[in-house]
């Protein structure tokens, strides 16, 4: 599976989830993320920023300005979703 498609299915899965956990409370609930879920759940929150209150996001890549200033990037396609902006930036 393409990297784009994970990061793509782990949103959906995501989404899918907070989506049945917010029909059983009253209001949004926090989100806390880390690592290679990190990403996805940042496309998540803003796919579906209703769906969430706070948002805790630990142990991701901190901007693409990290990679370019990398001697060796790497992950880059992986934290990659091609044309992703236009629907939320």
């Amino acid at each position: 599976m393409p990297p784009a498609a994970a990061i793509t299915r782990a949103r959906a899965a995501i989404l899918a989830t907070a989506t049945a956990f917010r029909d059983r409370i009253d209001g949004p609930f926090d989100m806390l993320a880390s690592g290679a879920a990190a990403l996805p759940a940042l496309h998540a929150t803003a796919v579906e920023p209703g769906l969430f209150g706070k948002v805790e996001l630990h142990d991701m890549r901190g901007s693409w300005e990290s990679i370019i200033d990398a001697e060796v990037p790497t992950k880059m396609l992986a934290d990659t979703i091609h044309g992703v902006l236009r629907h939320y930036d």
